[in-house]
């Protein structure tokens, strides 16, 4: 039997139903967390007077500026994530996109720790978690 014939066969089957079910609730869970993520440390940063709360110093008005820039940023991924689990039947194409986003961010991240060297641990993991969740949804977006 061949691999289409083996999938056909799956497709029909009332696990192919639990699988996609499976499939939809790991993903609304994921973008769900992102979004949680994204946007409470993008409004705590962009909206917090004074020295970062993340420990990221900004000497000047125009660093400063460009890290609330940065935030700002942040802050439309996490909105964007939280559309999409709402509307995961129809943000297959918009799943995709936050996974290319996150991946860039993951090459920096590594960059960053080869170039300038080991950074703090949370940081390293959110390379993990960029990378992970990018490919995640690059790859496996919803149906």
């Amino acid at each position: 039997m061949s691999a289409s014939a083996w999938l056909d066969l799956i497709r029909d089957t009332h696990a192919w139903v639990v699988l996609m079910a499976a499939h939809e609730a790991i993903l609304r869970t994921l973008l769900i967390l992102l979004g949680l993520s994204s946007v409470a440390q993008s409004l705590r940063e962009t909206f917090h007077n004074g020295p970062s709360a993340s420990g990221m110093e900004a000497p000047s008005p125009t660093a400063r500026n460009q890290l609330r820039a940065f935030h700002g940023l942040t802050l439309g991924l996490g909105l964007t994530a939280f559309w999409a689990a709402a509307h995961l039947a129809q943000a297959r194409l918009l799943v995709q996109g936050i996974g290319l986003m996150l991946i860039p961010a993951a090459l920096a991240r590594y960059v960053s720790i080869r170039l300038d060297g080991p950074p703090h641990w949370s940081s390293r993991l959110q390379l993990g978690i960029e990378l992970g969740l990018g490919l995640l949804f690059l790859l496996w977006p919803p149906e």
